[in-house]
Parts: structure tokens; C-alpha cells; sequence
């Protein structure tokens, strides 16, 4: 379990507020967030760990789009219901939820693993001051790529989060991103070992 935390929370398009304190003007400017392809970093995220697995001499792990839509459910469920746990809010864990989705313990899979990350989507915040007096906060943002980065990064070092990456047990692979109202980025990543494979 990785999580990051950033103090801003406020997104959304142009938001330009102008406050008169005494003698001081504050402007706040936020371009709007970029939008966040969440497949094309699911993809990319799983570039990354293939890269790191093949980087310590073991096997590519196989995309695999059952784990993906149960990943992609549990990161939903953490952002919709602000919660950041590798157990659900109904009391499952990643076991349980691979087999409410019909997967077969002995049978179509053997074990089964997980690792989480969060991250917002602002990178940073610049507050200017200018001559007259008028504050000025610029957002920016992070890209698909720094996300991914920032994930595999993280998760590698981490020993329990980079034991299950470079796990040989695991063939296969699905990983599912959903961003929160407050610009929160859950990644929920599922490996499970298969058995013959």
C-alpha cells in the first residue's frame, strides 16, 4: 500500500476569485486538469513493471482483462467512497473479490496478490506576488507519464509492493485507475499465479 499526499484539493475549469483584504488583491488562476486517459496508464504502468521484472531477469507478466476491470473496481470504489485499503468497504479483501468475480481458487488461479498507490494529480502550486500587490497561485499538473513513473517508483521501493512485482509465482496481470472528485488518483494493481503456467 503506497500513498502519497498533496495539500490542495480544489480542481476544476477556470476559477478566478478576487478577494479585497485590506489593500492587497488575491487572484487565484487554475487551468483546468488535463484529462487523464485512465486506460492508456493502466498500459503504460504495465509497461513499467515489465520493464522492472525483466530488468531483474524474470518473465513479462501477461495483461490479463478480467484482473483489470476487478482492479479498475476496487480503484472506483476507493475514489467514489475516500478510502485507501487493500480491503473494501465490505470487508473484502483481494481473494474475495477475484472470486465474486468467478475466478476459481485451485482451479483457474493459484495465488493471488495486490499493490495500491495514490497520487494526486497536481504536482505543485506557485504563488507569485507582483508589484501592485496581486497574489497569484498557478496549478501544475502531473503527466500520464510521471503518474506511472511515480507508481512503479514507489512500489519498488517498497519491499513488500516490489516482492510481489518481481514474484515468479505471477504470470498474470491487470491493472485498473480511477480518479476521485478531489483529483485523487487510485491505482490497483492484480497479479494472480496460474496454475500449469
Amino acid at each position: 500500500m503506497m500513498r502519497s499526499f498533496h495539500s490542495l484539493t480544489s480542481l476544476g475549469s477556470w476559477i478566478v476569485a478576487w478577494l479585497l483584504l485590506g489593500t492587497a488583491v488575491f487572484c487565484v488562476a487554475q487551468t483546468p486538469a488535463p484529462a487523464l486517459e485512465t486506460k492508456a496508464l493502466e498500459k503504460k504502468i504495465h509497461e513499467l513493471v515489465n520493464g522492472r521484472r525483466t530488468d531483474h531477469h524474470g518473465d513479462a507478466l501477461e495483461w490479463d482483462d478480467r484482473l483489470a476491470a476487478i482492479a479498475r473496481e476496487h480503484s472506483r470504489d476507493m475514489a467514489e467512497h475516500d478510502f485507501f485499503d487493500h480491503t473494501n468497504l465490505k470487508d473484502e479483501g483481494p481473494a474475495e473479490r477475484v472470486q465474486n468475480h468467478g475466478l476459481r481458487p485451485g482451479k483457474e488461479y493459484e495465488s493471488v496478490g495486490e499493490n495500491i498507490f495514490e497520487v494526486s494529480v497536481i504536482h505543485s502550486t506557485w504563488t507569485t506576488l507582483s508589484s501592485t500587490g496581486k497574489e497569484t497561485i498557478e496549478v501544475h499538473y502531473r503527466t500520464p507519464e510521471s503518474i506511472a513513473s511515480e507508481t512503479v517508483q514507489g512500489w519498488m521501493a517498497s519491499s513488500g509492493h516490489r516482492r510481489n512485482i518481481l514474484n515468479s509465482g505471477f504470470q498474470h496481470q491487470g491493472i485498473g485507475v480511477a480518479v476521485s472528485a478531489k483529483g485523487e488518483v487510485y491505482i490497483t494493481e492484480l497479479f494472480l499465479g496460474i496454475p500449469g503456467d
